[in-house]
């Protein structure tokens, strides 16, 4: 938790040395921020019941933080980008922990959080459904992964103990390891509901992400 904590503020705080350039009354209007792209107000307008876009998950995403916190239309489009987008270095720092490897999500989290083209897709002013094609991926695989791994036989995935500690390749070795895999637990129905959820709902972002979830179903059969 504390090093999802860690490179999540470190993200966060990168992608606000571009504040900046924002800090001028000349892209503020009525106290809210000129958009950077002009589809962000396409989600805004439909957050306010307008146009084609009222019923999409960010439409109705940033109508919820409008109606929870208050924060004008134009604050929220600006500053929920930096905000949702940095959530990519969690979902990496997760793989790093069901890897083996937890400390080197301190570094491949912000590094895959601001990756070149998602950061330029993801900065102020630029609400996107590109908040949750790269974040809905790297969350979905990893609770697969996560869920899954631990009904794979170590006979069958050699390559995994690259990333084991020493005493779990021991064990993994030993012959015992591979004859008895380990009984489902109760929880395994809770984690497959939520995960499917999230499937669902991500799925509901961008067209994209539908196909990947069901890539994803077919490949965890």
């Amino acid at each position: 938790m504390a090093i999802c904590l860690i490179v999540y503020v470190t993200v966060v705080a990168i992608r606000c040395l571009d504040y900046p350039k924002w800090d001028h009354d000349s892209l503020r209007v009525d106290g809210e921020y000129i958009m950077a792209t002009h589809d962000t107000y396409t989600w805004l307008a439909g957050a306010k019941g307008l146009g084609y876009n009222l019923h999409t998950p960010l439409a109705k995403l940033v109508k919820a933080i409008h109606q929870f916190t208050g924060a004008k239309l134009g604050m929220i489009g600006f500053w929920l980008p930096p905000l949702a987008a940095s959530l990519v270095a969690v979902a990496i720092v997760l793989w790093a922990w069901t890897l083996g490897g937890l400390q080197a999500g301190l570094l491949a989290g912000p590094l895959g959080a601001l990756c070149l083209a998602f950061f330029h897709r993801t900065r102020m002013g630029y609400l996107d459904t590109d908040l949750a094609t790269l974040l809905a991926p790297l969350f979905l695989a990893w609770g697969l992964a996560h869920w899954l791994g631990r009904y794979i036989s170590p006979d069958w995935t050699p390559f995994l103990r690259f990333f084991r500690p020493k005493e779990t390749q021991r064990e993994a070795s030993s012959p015992s390891a591979a004859e008895a895999l380990p009984l489902p637990r109760p929880t395994d129905w809770l984690w497959m509901i939520g995960l499917g959820y999230a499937a669902w709902y991500f799925g509901t972002w961008h067209g994209y992400i539908q196909a990947y979830v069901r890539g994803a179903i077919l490949l965890s059969m």
